[in-house]
């Protein structure tokens, strides 16, 4: 149901001196969006994780997380050969390191910064108070 009172985004914040495969992540992750296929790349990448994180060449992960996704992949190599994400994913970081993002997940739920992942039930009950704070300011 689209409501329009909640906005998700998502930010990229990969912390290379933890996981020296997050920046090529990232950028693949970008190049998928770029066809609209991030969730699903997101997804595939996240499940194959084991794989690629301390690979020395992550390549052939990506591209297979990838083709899973629906990605073409003539397209893919192009824009991951060029990098032509990295000015988002470094746009993305250096944002995130501005509002003192320091681990990922982080979310930010209004004006309340949460740093790692809550159940579900945590996250609605946020969303709760920040909506009817909204609402008791009188904003929309």
């Amino acid at each position: 149901m689209n409501t329009g009172k909640v906005r998700v985004a998502f930010l990229n914040f990969p912390i290379a001196s933890i996981h020296k495969n997050a920046v090529a992540a990232a950028d693949a992750a970008m190049c998928a969006a770029s066809q609209r296929k991030f969730w699903a790349f997101h997804d595939a990448v996240f499940a194959s994780q084991e794989q690629w994180a301390q690979s020395n060449d992550p390549t052939a992960a990506f591209e297979a997380a990838a083709q899973k996704a629906g990605v073409d992949l003539v397209q893919q190599r192009a824009c991951v050969a060029q990098k032509r994400s990295r000015p988002l994913v470094e746009a993305d970081a250096s944002r995130g390191m501005r509002a003192g993002v320091g681990s990922t997940p982080s979310f930010f739920v209004g004006d309340t910064a949460v740093a790692g992942a809550l159940p579900a039930a945590e996250f609605t009950k946020l969303i709760d108070q920040q909506l009817a704070k909204k609402a008791g300011s009188g904003s929309r």
